[in-house]
């Protein structure tokens, strides 16, 4: 490749990287590259062969490995021999994709201007590439724009089960709990319903984000920079989708509630007696239930909670967690090592 580029652009090439169609078996070819550049331990032990550490040998902790795609069990999937490696070697195909490096960018510039290029018969085109080497997702260069079209209406439909899910099972009992007081003369929520409330919206911001970054991660993009775009997108949308179903939900049992109850508006018209959607949204007992749970929900639960916890949560204690894991066991080493401190 790189000798019939430099002879057609006539500008000299410092390499080529080939992406190669790995991804049924980029678990295994991981694992050899693995053995090949870890160093040897100097007592020549096999670390393998060392027992697990009292305490960490749990289900909890192989689970949380699992998570970090890390496995200690030897026999955790087929092992091949090195005939089989090499014959799974030899018949991977190359992708339709493959990095050119000019010796400068002037001649990268000269080369983008050649029209006509072929490679073993095969036509192609050289485009600059528009974004970083670290940012290259090698397993998925074998997809293409259909395939991502699919995965990024499977994930929004993950996302929007998520949001579903989470308001049916969990926020609708408590909007019901919370539709049972009058707001008459003191009968309103305490402490403890506003505390669950909290740790709700908390909780549904973190199941949010592990939804929308599981689906953003599978849509198979070419760079992390995409991944992390979609991941944003994703993530908004499920926020404001789950806002407005939140608090639909917590109108419409209010409303039951309230017209069950009695209350009426400052003029003395009583809410079931209205009719128009809009006079009964700007009714002051509407308004103040409303306009209450949108405080909440913003105040602390959305604007101070999650940051106060971010530090502690998403960063101090999964590196902690990987760092005590790392140190205890002797198998996880090289890029099982990076995984688990991710």
């Amino acid at each position: 490749v790189a000798e019939r580029v430099e002879e057609v652009t006539g500008q000299p090439v410092e390499g080529v990287s080939v992406a190669w169609d790995y991804a049924a078996n980029s678990d295994m070819i991981e694992e050899e590259l693995e053995k090949d550049i870890c160093l040897i331990r100097p007592d020549g032990a096999d670390p393998a062969e060392s027992p697990p550490p009292l305490g960490f040998d749990t289900p909890i902790t192989k689970k949380i490995l699992e998570a970090w795609h890390v496995h200690l069990d030897a026999d955790h999937c087929h092992q091949r021999s090195e005939a089989e490696i090499k014959q799974v070697v030899l018949n991977l195909e190359s992708t339709s994709t493959a990095f050119v490096m000019f010796k400068t960018e002037y001649g990268r510039d000269l080369a983008l201007q050649t029209t006509n290029l072929q490679i073993d018969g095969y036509d192609c085109t050289l485009k600059q590439a528009e974004r970083e080497p670290q940012e290259v997702l090698w397993e998925n260069l074998n997809t293409n724009k259909e395939h991502w079209r699919g995965k990024q209406v499977k994930g929004t439909l993950v996302v929007l089960a998520a949001c579903l899910l989470w308001t049916v099972l969990l926020y609708l009992p408590y909007s019901h709990y919370v539709a049972s007081f009058s707001y008459a003369n003191g009968d309103e929520p305490g402490v403890v319903s506003d505390g669950i409330f909290c740790a709700l919206v908390v909780g549904s911001q973190i199941g949010i984000f592990v939804a929308s970054s599981v689906s953003a991660q599978q849509c198979g993009f070419y760079y992390e920079s995409d991944v992390q775009e979609m991941y944003t997108l994703f993530f908004n949308f499920a926020l404001i989708l789950n806002l407005v179903m939140d608090i639909a939900l917590q109108a419409y049992l209010s409303y039951i509630q309230m017209v069950a109850v009695g209350a009426h508006t400052a003029s003395g018209q009583l809410l079931g007696e209205m009719t128009s959607f809009q006079s009964i949204f700007e009714s002051y007992p509407m308004q103040k239930s409303l306009g209450k749970l949108l405080f909440k929900y913003c105040w602390p639960c959305t604007f101070f909670v999650p940051f106060l916890a971010e530090p502690l949560v998403a960063q101090f204690l999964p590196q902690h967690i990987g760092k005590l894991l790392v140190s205890r066991y002797p198998q996880i080493r090289g890029l099982k090592a990076v995984k688990a401190l991710e």
